[in-house]
């Protein structure tokens, strides 16, 4: 801090940032930062002729949320501005990959509506150190943040060998557009924006219009689009539709026990109630599908549940589920990720016919998701965090019908599985003016199931081990794609908003399960189940081990 009013000869240079508690006169040069910083005069400022502001604009944006981090300095006056004709607005690029674009516009004075301000705009000299591009100035009004406002626009740049005039009339240069849907969305969004008063948001405006090539416009875009959010949505659901499997399963070893079909036990020692346990953990991953950026998901849970067998044809039962996914995304989305904690209610029956059987099961799950996603590209950098909540409801009818063959069982197997998930709006913290504001998105799966389980029954001095393999054909008929509306979260009129479109779900599926169940006589059993599943560009494992006591 300054106390006092300084003079600037012609000779000499003020440079820094901080705050002047006086007024300020300009003969020479003004340069807030230090190299980049903001540079607060608690007084007048004027401005004579010949004399200078240098406005120093940085490679990359800081990501420390201060007014500093904004890319660029600037100068705020809370007393009065006057700035005398033939006075010289200047930017200068600090470092050297910085580049400067047709449309940037910079806040280079910002003062409160309060005071008096002459700045003469039309009357000024404007430039840009060591380059060919013209500068035009004006006197903005934000009425938003409450200030008067020196703006000036990058036009176009001159051809080679000329000097650029103050003021532009030649043909704007062509901006750099991506080639995919969802990079063309949210940069459009974004270089909608018109206004001044949110100056990371114009800092990433000005950094998105120096783009120097297509792959780069397409990778800067799908970063700035929520599409990994949509895409995570995918991984979010399968611990959801791994406990519907698992709960399947279960039925099936208490019928196959109740029913002696596999020769381990017969219905009328099966005990009444059930008390079971069950770790999983599972790990999917998804390539690139409609140019939207692929996923790697791990995730992990645990089910605990209680059951009954009523008369000699029915069990039913309940369970709870803890489920937790970490999804890494990867392509343009590498160093972005999404964290879903799941907490589940399932129900479940199965009826044994004759010799065909049933099972019915349901669910409904609360989802907490976490999100972290990263724009990296020249001229800028953030790094954006969301949180919202998220409900998957799902349900699933199974029919199989068992055939004994020789000492094995098949069973042919069919099933429909229904799901639905929602994810909730939110809008995003940090990312240094590329946080968002997102919306609702809806995702909708309908699955048939077609296949077959073969299991055989041993006796072991250990217990009865029943070991079985399945095979399935999994088809997907919606083939809908998710789709939610996003602006930029520094945007209060809704001018940047943009539409974003995820990935076309997998239609068909090869599914491969393994397992075994080891059935004690003191009525302790253990089961571990393996499953995976291919498609194209797609693959999931999944692992559980399940413990069961029945009193």
């Amino acid at each position: 801090m300054l106390t006092g009013d300084v003079q600037v000869y012609a000779a000499g240079t003020l440079r820094g940032h901080g705050t002047i508690v006086g007024s300020v006169t300009n003969d020479g040069i003004v340069r807030p930062g230090g190299s980049v910083g903001t540079l607060t005069i608690n007084g007048n400022y004027t401005q004579n002729a010949n004399a200078t502001l240098l406005i120093d604009v940085a490679d990359g944006a800081g990501t420390a949320g201060r007014t500093s981090d904004t890319g660029y300095s600037r100068l705020v006056v809370t007393g009065n501005v006057t700035l005398n004709p033939g006075a010289s607005i200047n930017l200068t690029s600090t470092g050297a990959t910085y580049r400067f674009a047709n449309g940037q516009r910079f806040v280079v004075i910002q003062a409160t509506t309060a005071a008096t301000v002459n700045y003469k705009a039309s009357l000024l000299t404007y430039g840009i150190v060591g380059s060919g591009y013209a500068l035009t100035g004006a006197d903005v009004t934000d009425a938003t943040a409450g200030t008067h406002n020196l703006v000036v626009t990058v036009g176009s740049q001159a051809p080679a060998g000329t000097t650029p005039s103050g003021v532009s009339t030649g043909a704007a240069t062509t901006t750099i557009r991506p080639t995919t849907r969802n990079a063309i969305a949210s940069l459009g969004g974004l270089q909608s924006y018109t206004g001044i008063s949110d100056p990371a948001l114009l800092n990433l405006y000005n950094a998105s219009l120096a783009i120097g090539s297509a792959g780069e416009a397409s990778h800067a875009g799908a970063q700035l689009s929520p599409a990994q959010q949509l895409a995570a949505s995918r991984a979010a659901a399968m611990p959801t539709l791994d406990a519907l499997n698992l709960v399947g399963t279960r039925a099936d070893t208490l019928r196959t026990a109740q029913t002696g079909s596999s020769g381990v036990a017969t219905g009328d020692n099966t005990p009444a109630l059930g008390l079971w346990g069950q770790a999983f953990g599972g790990h999917a991953s998804q390539g690139l599908v409609d140019d939207v950026s692929g996923y790697s998901a791990n995730y992990g849970g645990m089910m605990i549940g209680v059951d009954r067998v009523i008369g000699k044809r029915w069990i039913a039962g309940g369970a709870f589920a803890y489920s937790h996914t970490r999804v890494n995304g990867s392509d343009d989305n590498t160093g972005s990720s999404t964290q879903v904690n799941g907490y589940g209610l399932f129900g479940y029956a199965s009826y044994a016919g004759s010799p065909w059987y049933v099972n019915l099961s349901g669910g409904i799950v609360q989802q907490r998701y976490n999100t972290t996603r990263v724009v990296d590209f020249t001229g800028f950098s953030g790094t954006a965090n969301g949180a919202f909540s998220g409900q998957q409801y799902v349900a699933r009818t199974e029919l199989g019908y068992p055939l004994a063959l020789g000492s094995s069982t098949i069973t042919p197997l069919a099933s429909l599985t229904y799901s639905y998930l929602h994810q909730g709006a939110y809008t995003e913290t940090g990312g240094n003016g590329a946080a968002l504001s997102v919306g609702t998105a809806h995702t909708s799966s309908l699955r048939s199931a077609l296949g077959a389980r073969l299991e055989k029954a041993f006796s072991t001095r250990y217990g009865d081990i029943v070991p079985f393999a399945q095979v399935q054909w999994i088809h997907e008929f919606v083939n809908t794609r998710a789709v939610t509306g996003a602006s930029y979260a520094g945007d209060f009129t809704g001018e940047t908003a943009f539409t974003t479109v995820g990935p076309s779900p997998v239609r068909d599926l090869a599914d491969i399960t393994l397992g075994a169940t080891l059935m004690r006589r003191n009525n302790l059993s253990l089961t571990a189940r393996y499953e995976l599943q291919v498609g194209s560009r797609f693959v999931s494992q999944t692992g559980s081990l399940r413990l069961q006591q029945r009193f």
